[in-house]
């Protein structure tokens, strides 16, 4: 096992006087107090330099006083790397001895700077971090430093230079992945894909098929299990809840962050942003709309969406506004309602080792529509009462539905006036919304929407959705018949394939969080 951890020895880079050898270069750079005839450098150089090589490269070093077997398993790893491999190999030599151990570990004196990634998150130009040093224990060998280049960096060679088993399958599941058919036959144009519906499958059926090459499907019949299927009723949220404050967002007319122009918003003219931002915005007159928010006892909530008593101040003047409606969205189970979690399990077709990033609740009177957008997350959504009906885009041709930053706006609602106000201009951008409104498409605006091919996924209680990571996704929602609510459960889970965003031009690649899936470290084939 590969342990990483901090050294007492591995301060900033500016405080070591030392030798770099850029292994994988042709030519040797030399920085440092050395001897032998080589002129002296100033360390911080050296820094500099190994400043600028993590911005396109992972840094594996060899420190001073790094062991011979170190420097020769340093030596073998790197005949393994190519030049496209996104790894470089730096000696650092000076008059240091010996780098001790770390809690009992011996250290060999190899350390590791991890690759520095472009935060697009933030449209402002960020100032770069120094980069940090930390050591690497229980590498004797070049083998054991040619895996642990593999599980950092993203590479997938063996000690021979050729792909690992992990990495012939990844090349493999890339060349496969799932995409909704195109078609030029006249007849089947005008035809929508639907979502594949299967029974429960095993976790290889389900990892193969779908997960793996990043296929949406419906798995049938896969809440029989559920104690919430028949538990939580609405008598039984009025019961154990009724007294909790809830956060609401609410809507004018049942649409959940659509996009719209910034000029029906109030001071949209005075609005000034800098000319940075604005060149990396392609719509900068659209804005994302935020819903309003307020906090209400869960009762007044269920009240509201049940038409039982809308005595609530505030959300009887929401049911004046038509079509407005209330929504309990990206609710967190586990910190607000965690007694639910008893209720429910995780599908039993998840490989092993998947790891969940949240537990959502969803419920509302079922008039909502959930705007066109995506998720970073692998998403597993269960239906528990009315319907939802997804629209859903694949995340190969992105360009299609103009990823990329919008900025955002957030409604206003007043409970003494019962109206909703166009105000709040923020100067945060959204990254997920699409601007493109698949109802009613702008086809001069975005005329490459011509060209999307979406996939229907309809959803009954009982069923649950695969939806891969970065598959946009618009949801509109139905109410249950007798309950007149939709109510749905999601699981979001640490992508198998990810990619980088806004970006419309990154394309997925195997989530290094999620490798150990390749690894056949769960029993997958």
């Amino acid at each position: 096992m590969i342990i990483m951890q901090p050294h007492p020895l591995m301060q900033p880079l500016s405080y070591l006087t030392v030798l770099v050898v850029l292994l994988n270069a042709d030519t040797a750079l030399s920085y440092g107090r050395v001897e032998n005839g080589i002129t002296p450098v100033d360390a911080s150089n050296a820094a500099a330099r190994v400043s600028d090589l993590v911005d396109s490269c992972c840094v594996i070093v060899a420190l001073p006083g790094a062991s011979s077997e170190a420097k020769a398993a340093l030596a073998e790893a790197k005949e393994a790397f190519r030049e496209k491999d996104p790894v470089c190999f730096v000696q650092y030599a000076d008059e240091s001895g010996d780098l001790g151990s770390d809690n009992g570990k011996q250290n060999t004196g190899l350390g590791y700077f991890a690759r520095r990634k472009q935060d697009l998150s933030c449209l402002h130009p960020m100032p770069k971090l120094p980069p940090k040093l930390e050591a690497v224990t229980g590498v004797f060998a070049g083998h054991q430093l040619v895996d642990f280049v593999n599980s950092r960096c993203g590479t997938y060679r063996s000690l021979s230079g050729e792909l690992n088993a992990a990495g012939k399958k990844r090349d493999e599941l890339l060349r496969n992945l799932y995409d909704v058919p195109e078609t030029t036959d006249e007849e089947t144009a005008s035809t929508v894909e639907k979502c594949e519906r299967i029974d429960v499958p095993s976790s290889h059926e389900f990892f193969q098929n779908f997960m793996s090459i990043s296929k949406p499907v419906i798995v049938k019949n896969a809440l029989v299990n559920w104690t919430a299927m028949s538990k939580w009723s609405n008598d039984f949220f009025y019961e154990h809840f009724g007294s909790r404050n809830v956060h609401v967002k609410l809507s004018p007319d049942g649409e959940f962050e659509g996009c719209e122009s910034d000029s029906a918003w109030e001071g949209h003219k005075k609005r000034r942003m800098p000319d940075h931002i604005r060149r990396q915005l392609d719509f900068p007159d659209l804005v994302v709309v935020r819903p309003a928010t307020t906090d209400v006892p869960f009762s007044a909530f269920m009240d509201h969406i049940t038409a039982r008593d809308r005595s609530n101040l505030q959300l009887s003047r929401i049911a004046r506004q038509g079509n407005a409606s209330a929504y309990l969205e990206y609710t967190s189970i586990p910190n607000y309602m965690p007694e639910l979690e008893a209720d429910i399990t995780p599908m039993p077709f998840l490989p092993c080792g998947v790891q969940r990033e949240h537990l959502n609740l969803w419920l509302s009177d079922g008039n909502t529509l959930g705007k066109l957008h995506f998720d970073p997350f692998d998403n597993i959504l269960a239906q528990i009462d009315g319907e939802k009906e997804l629209t859903l885009f694949s995340p190969h041709h992105n360009e299609r539905l103009y990823e990329g930053y919008i900025p955002e706006a957030i409604l206003d609602f007043s409970s003494e006036s019962g109206t909703f106000s166009r105000r709040r201009l923020l100067e945060s951008t959204a990254l997920v919304m699409s601007p493109v409104d698949i109802k009613k498409p702008d086809f001069n605006r975005f005329p490459l929407f011509k060209k999307a091919k979406p996939m229907k996924c309809l959803l009954t209680p009982g069923d649950v959705l695969f939806m891969p990571a970065f598959w946009w996704h618009e949801v509109q929602s139905r109410p249950g018949p007798k309950t007149k609510r939709n109510l749905a459960v999601n699981f979001w889970y640490t992508p198998f394939l990810t990619k980088e965003f806004p970006c419309a031009t990154c394309k997925l690649d195997v989530n290094l969080a999620s490798r150990h899936l390749l690894e056949d470290t769960c029993g997958l084939p």
